[in-house]
């Protein structure tokens, strides 16, 4: 039987297990799956036993009715974006940090948090990096650090200011089970390190 992941549920395949995020609730559902019996598609299509839709259907995860609109994963960053420090963007920057306080409650506020003011044109590398060094610089500055979610949040809201899009990436990984965020462009890691990313599979992008 087939079906379509809902537009708040996303599913990646780490080894034996599928991992369903719930972004609505902000849950994730592992689910062990040794046989591969479950088979997730392109576009949120996931095919499998008829018991097992229909137990994923009652949650809200999955729909017969077909495809909801997703954002497609970007691949895995391979390298860090250059930072080059500039000193026409600290100001800008700094408000926009000012601005964006208090961490991220869970994956179901990022809808209103991602950057929205997303550009057609492709990103200025310059203009990327210099916001990149302005926020590196000014991080040790600000608490909390620690968080995926807020530093995201807050390096995301400064490009927008910039006029630069940037994929806002979820992973997970299993045994023990984790989940981290980061933000790229293309092939670069705009603020965590790219071996570190890598322990992650991709599961959702905003």
């Amino acid at each position: 039987m087939i079906a379509w992941l809902t537009a708040h549920s996303h599913m990646a395949r780490c080894d034996d297990d599928l991992i369903v995020l719930d972004a609505a609730r902000d849950a994730y559902l592992q689910i062990p799956d040794p046989g591969r019996a479950l088979q997730p598609g392109a576009g949120g299509l996931l095919t499998g036993p008829e018991d097992i839709l229909t137990a994923l259907a009652a949650e809200g995860l999955v729909s017969r009715r077909g495809p909801a609109p997703r954002r497609p994963l970007p691949p895995q960053p391979t390298a860090p974006h250059p930072a080059i420090v500039s000193w026409r963007l600290p100001l800008d920057v700094w408000r926009v940090l000012a601005a964006v306080r208090g961490p991220v409650a869970s994956q179901g506020d990022i809808p209103t948090v991602s950057p929205s003011r997303r550009v057609a044109a492709v990103a200025d590398s310059a203009r990327t990096a210099s916001v990149i060094a302005t926020y590196q610089g000014m991080l040790p500055f600000i608490t909390p650090q620690g968080e995926c979610l807020w530093r995201a949040r807050l390096l995301g809201a400064a490009l927008a200011r910039s006029g630069v899009k940037a994929d806002w990436v979820f992973g997970v990984k299993t045994w023990p089970f984790a989940a981290h965020c980061w933000l790229q462009i293309g092939p670069y890691a705009l603020d965590d390190d790219p071996d570190r990313i890598g322990l992650y599979t991709p599961i959702m992008a905003v």
